[in-house]
């Protein structure tokens, strides 16, 4: 079994059983993007920590329609056994256009 080692915020719970982590990356042009990551852990921690986890990973491949009517395929990221470890309290961020708190509100010219 392969072991990770991921940083990132605490985002939504999936029930009491575990939570979604945001990882950002930041790729070579400057971009970012959040990478999700379920993390499978009970008790949860508080949303908008930062947090080290370490644990077994594992990846589940599901299949669906896309808008063209064609097979698509998504990579669903999964820690199990995890060690949780709070790096940093809950932030506060403003809301995007689309309600997702960890992304950064930006202005786009027309």
């Amino acid at each position: 079994m392969a072991h990770v080692k991921v940083t990132g915020l605490v985002d939504k719970p999936l029930g009491d059983k575990g939570f979604i982590l945001l990882e950002t990356i930041k790729l070579n042009d400057g971009r970012t993007f959040d990478k999700k990551w379920r993390i499978w852990i009970s008790p949860i921690p508080a949303f908008s920590s930062t947090v080290e986890v370490v644990g077994e990973l594992s990846v589940k491949i599901n299949e669906y329609i896309g808008f063209d009517g064609s097979a698509k395929h998504a990579a669903d990221l999964h820690v199990n056994n995890p060690t949780v470890t709070v790096t940093a309290p809950p932030v506060e961020a403003s809301p995007d256009v689309n309600g997702d708190w960890a992304t950064p509100t930006q202005v786009t010219p027309f």
